[in-house]
This record gives C-alpha cells, sequence and structure tokens, in this order.
C-alpha cells in the first residue's frame, strides 16, 4: 500500500519536465513535504479535456466517484489494487477516463516483526523524482460544491522490497507516461499494458523514526535513518 510519501521538487522544473501549461496556480502550492498523508491535498498531473492542455493541481488524497451519494458517509480509498481496479465500481470509471501522474520523490512503509511495526523510507537511489499512477474523480453535489479528488494504484513489489512489505505504489516509467495519461486511449487493462515493474537497484530504503506516524510532523528528519537502531539494522540485504 502507500499512506505516507514525500515531495520535494521545484514547480517550475516539474512543469518544464512534464510539459505542463494548463496554467499556473498550482505552483503556488509547492513546496518541501516529508509526511504527505491520506486526506490532504496531492499534486497531479493529468489531461484536461476542457482546455486540451496537460495540466496539473492539488486533488483531495482519497477518491470519490461521481455515483457517491455522501463522501462523509464512508471512508475513502486513498490506494486501489492495480490488478482489479477495472472490475471495482469505485475505480473502473475512473481508470478507463481520468487517469493521473502522481509526484512523489520517496514513500514510507511499516515493516511488521511480531509486535514490533517499524517505519521504512523508500526512494530511489539517484534520488530522482518518479510518478505513481494514479486514478481521479470530480464529484458534484446538487447544491453545487464539488470535490476533485485521486488515489494511488498499488502493485506487488520487487523481491527485496517485498520483505518490508507486500504491496507497494505503482510506479511508471518515463516510456509509459504518455500513454497513460492519453484520454483517448479508453483501454480497461491499460494498467498491464503500461506498468512493467521497475528492478531492486532503482530503490534504496532505510527504517526510520516512528515520528513519522504522526500527521502533525513535517520535516526533513522525518527521511533520515532512525539514529535509536544498530547499524545492522540500518542495512537492508537487497
Amino acid at each position: 500500500m502507500c499512506g505516507r510519501y514525500t515531495l520535494n521538487t521545484n514547480a517550475k522544473a516539474l512543469a518544464r519536465q512534464f510539459g505542463i501549461d494548463g496554467g499556473s496556480a498550482w505552483q503556488q502550492g509547492v513546496r518541501p513535504r516529508y509526511n504527505i498523508s491520506p486526506g490532504q491535498g496531492i499534486l497531479a498531473v493529468y489531461e484536461d479535456a476542457n482546455r486540451d492542455c496537460r495540466a496539473a493541481d492539488f486533488f483531495h488524497w482519497g477518491l470519490v466517484p461521481a455515483w457517491m451519494k455522501d463522501p462523509n458517509s464512508s471512508r475513502l480509498a486513498f490506494n486501489a489494487r492495480a490488478e482489479t481496479a477495472k472490475e471495482k465500481p469505485s475505480f473502473k470509471e475512473a481508470l478507463r477516463y481520468r487517469r493521473c501522474l502522481i509526484p512523489a520523490s520517496g514513500w514510507y512503509e511499516w515493516k511488521r516483526s511480531g509486535q514490533l511495526v517499524q517505519p521504512w523510507y523508500i526512494r530511489p537511489a539517484e534520488g530522482e523524482l518518479f510518478l505513481f499512477a494514479g486514478l481521479w474523480e470530480h464529484w458534484q453535489e446538487p447544491g453545487g460544491s464539488e470535490i476533485i479528488s485521486a488515489c494511488i494504484l498499488t502493485t506487488s513489489p520487487p523481491p527485496a522490497l517485498s520483505k518490508i512489505h507486500p504491496r507497494m505504489p505503482a510506479v511508471l516509467r518515463p516510456e509509459a507516461w504518455q500513454a497513460w495519461m492519453e484520454p483517448r486511449n479508453q483501454d480497461p487493462d491499460i494498467f498491464e499494458k503500461c506498468f512493467s515493474k521497475v528492478p531492486d537497484s532503482f530503490f534504496k530504503a532505510h527504517p526510520v523514526s516512528d515520528s513519522v506516524n504522526r500527521v502533525s510532523h513535517d520535516s526533513p528528519e522525518l527521511i533520515e535513518p532512525a539514529a535509536d537502531l544498530s547499524s545492522d539494522q540500518l542495512q537492508f540485504d537487497w
């Protein structure tokens, strides 16, 4: 799964890298974030069919399907299993018509060992920005209020990461970005055709302080190796 992640990037560089030309208001909200959590606003890149351009905006993290009567009546899905999304009422329409890319610098996962639950931070070995496969929705009530929301697709991890957790966010390779974003491609099997697993060597991982467990904590110290663990615990056996 993916319940916490980080994003530390420059808005203008992001706009250039992904050809975002649908306005710049979103850039004002970009700042270093080290503990992005469900229910918060998350930055997503998508194709704006109304303006015929690539755009970016902040979406509520927790998908609100258009058919939902009351978003407060149930827990909103912040993840969707990629293997079954095309079959689930909450995700299948978004998978066909409303896909997005969610920029990230790394994410947290919790490794369970007996009664101990240890948070780990996972990031690209070279430190570059990467993109999760995401879905988005536009919900509107008769009175006019609306919610633009998104969720992150998850998949099974490569062997090394499976030692931390059996699920991980679906990271799309650069060569798949364009096909994933293309709104005219409404193939329900698009995920299988776009996704290929990145190798273990792409990632680095280390345990971090349980300070990340508190949503209110948001600082660079959260991604530092846990100071109270021994050196052998800080090594991950790839």
